[in-house]
């Protein structure tokens, strides 16, 4: 899920052997709505109905899985909609990733700490 899907749709990692390969990629733009699209999109004003926004973005996620119900996982590309992923996580009933879960796992890969099990000897 994207801010707009007008125009082209970068390809990623167009390097031989790397990157998503012949997965199919489902793009749902977000310049549909109101709310998100007056706020963000066209910066007509800077407050914001949240729970609208919400709304909005489980309306388009809801949209893009009868638009492609093969989908198994969500990638929210711009870096607004990342405090509304675990709600469209528990409506789509699919992972979802975002800027945040990048930077996650950026942090762990660089500040690894021993892992020690749940087992108790």
């Amino acid at each position: 899920m994207t801010y707009t899907s007008i125009g082209p749709v970068p390809v990623i990692l167009p390097i031989e052997g790397v990157g998503a390969g012949n997965i199919p990629v489902a793009v749902k733009g977000l310049e549909d709505t109101n709310e998100f699209a007056d706020v963000i999109l066209h910066n007509r004003r800077t407050a914001m109905d949240l729970a609208l926004i919400e709304q909005e973005l489980l309306e388009a996620g809801r949209d893009l899985i009868r638009q492609t119900s093969e989908i198994r996982s969500i990638v929210l590309e711009c870096t607004d909609p990342p405090p509304y992923a675990a709600s469209l996580q528990k409506e789509l009933r699919l992972p979802v990733f975002d800027i945040t879960t990048l930077a996650c796992m950026a942090h762990d890969v660089v500040a690894r700490v021993p892992y020690h099990g749940l087992m108790p000897w």
